[in-house]
């Protein structure tokens, strides 16, 4: 019946309900959610201020930052200029309120909710 029998724990059989001839079965469910990690800022390229963005980046003095011989050195000195003009010219949207509905209402449960 089940694929993982460890999620059912104490099970007790009863006595039929009422004239009922169908035994009745108590038992504790151990079920697990996944938790939901809040959702972040995301850029909005689509937004962005490119023209700002092209002066910033056109006014740095690119030969001087890459003096240093080592690639992972220029490497992480040219992420670093890129991702601040970023942070300052790429808005960010405001991350989404809570769900509305409970965590354990997925699509196919609001699929036969609708249905009904």
């Amino acid at each position: 019946m089940l694929a993982n029998l460890r999620i059912i724990d104490k099970v007790k059989h009863e006595a039929p309900l009422g004239k009922s001839l169908h035994a009745l079965l108590v038992f504790s469910l151990q079920c697990y959610t996944k938790t939901e990690k809040p959702l972040k800022p995301r850029f909005m390229f689509d937004k962005a201020d490119y023209d700002k963005l092209a002066v910033t980046l056109s006014k740095i003095n690119w030969a001087e930052l890459f003096k240093e011989s080592k690639c992972n050195t220029v490497w992480a000195t040219f992420m670093s200029e890129i991702l601040g003009e970023i942070q300052c010219n790429v808005p960010k949207s405001k991350p989404p309120k809570k769900h509305r509905r409970p965590i354990w209402m997925n699509s196919d449960t609001l699929k036969i909710l609708k249905k009904k």
